[in-house]
């Protein structure tokens, strides 16, 4: 993230390879962006340098769009795209509809 966002990223356990760029973190991993979108698995293993995340455990989400539960993940912050690995299951929230007058 080069545009000056931030994201907070906590666990019980993480190791730091800092020449290979290499984040893996370990239970109750919790990630929180400036977005207010907040995610929690059990393990996250993360390649600084591609900008890629990836899980095999299952991944709870939520924010201001919906919520989402699924058996693993890849994000990838160059495409800007997330694939959730299923089953997965999401809930959508919609904008609520004005009152007619």
């Amino acid at each position: 993230m080069n545009n000056g966002s931030w994201m907070n990223l906590q666990a019980n356990k993480g190791n730091f390879k800092v020449q290979e760029k290499l984040l893996d973190l370990e239970g109750d991993v919790d990630i929180v962006n400036e977005q207010g979108y907040e995610l929690k698995t059990d393990t996250l293993h993360i390649e600084i340098n591609k900008k890629i995340a990836t899980t095999d455990s299952i991944v709870h989400g939520q924010g201001v769009a919906g919520t989402i539960k699924s058996k693993g993940a890849v994000f990838d912050g160059n495409a800007k795209i997330s694939t959730f690995h299923g089953p997965v299951f999401v809930t959508v929230y919609l904008p609520a509809k004005e009152p007619a007058e």
